[in-house]
């Protein structure tokens, strides 16, 4: 779990690509998860496996601040 000194929270997402079993954590303030996850769709991954804990509402919170940042990222590509 990584803090980010800018935001004052932990995000903490794990990320497995299924191909090859691998975890690829995503650790680190929305916007340096939102630019993992870009970077993996700009290669050509365009399914993830996430996992929270706890479930509901670090998902929401996943969906509320991290998705938005992405699909700006993917407008702008």
């Amino acid at each position: 779990m990584k803090h980010h000194p800018d935001s004052g929270i932990y995000l903490l997402v794990g990320l497995f690509i299924i191909q090859k079993h691998t975890p690829a954590g995503l650790v680190g303030s929305y916007d340096t998860v939102a630019a993992r996850i870009a970077d993996f769709v700009e290669v050509g991954v365009d399914t993830f496996m996430l996992q929270f804990q706890p479930f509901p509402p670090e998902m929401k919170r996943f969906a509320e601040e991290v998705m938005p940042r992405v699909r700006s990222r993917e407008l702008v590509a």
